[in-house]
């Protein structure tokens, strides 16, 4: 199920990303590839456990009133949540990969990505 997401930038800061159809829901990065691939991950976890609310069209969401406030100088887009990854850890290597993760200065999904990525391009 694909969001409309609402990213938007002011000078000076990273971009930010609004999900509309999820309240409360957003994430951030420092370009707009990471603040997309970090609002999947958002939608992720804040919809864990959760039934997922309707996704609504993108002409649904910006003929909303209540978006209308978000929407100037706003970039539309669409996310997913990113279900298909979750894996249980013990908390031990989870900190470990979070620590790793921090180091390289990327997200926990993101480095578990392209440590497995390299991985599988070596066998």
């Amino acid at each position: 199920m694909r969001y409309v997401a609402l990213v938007h930038k002011e000078p000076g800061s990273a971009f930010g990303v609004i999900i509309p159809d999820v309240p409360g829901c957003f994430s951030a990065g420092d370009d707009l590839d990471e603040a997309l691939r970090n609002a999947g991950e958002a939608l992720s976890f804040h919809l864990e456990g959760e039934a997922h609310p309707p996704a609504r069209t993108a002409e649904a969401v910006l003929a909303d009133p209540a978006v209308a406030d978000l929407l100037p100088g706003a970039l539309v887009a669409t996310v997913s949540p990113q279900a298909d990854g979750n894996v249980a850890l013990d908390e031990t290597l989870a900190r470990r990969l979070d620590e790793a993760a921090e180091r390289h200065g990327v997200s926990r999904t993101e480095f578990v990505d392209r440590t497995l990525r390299r991985a599988l391009e070596e066998n």
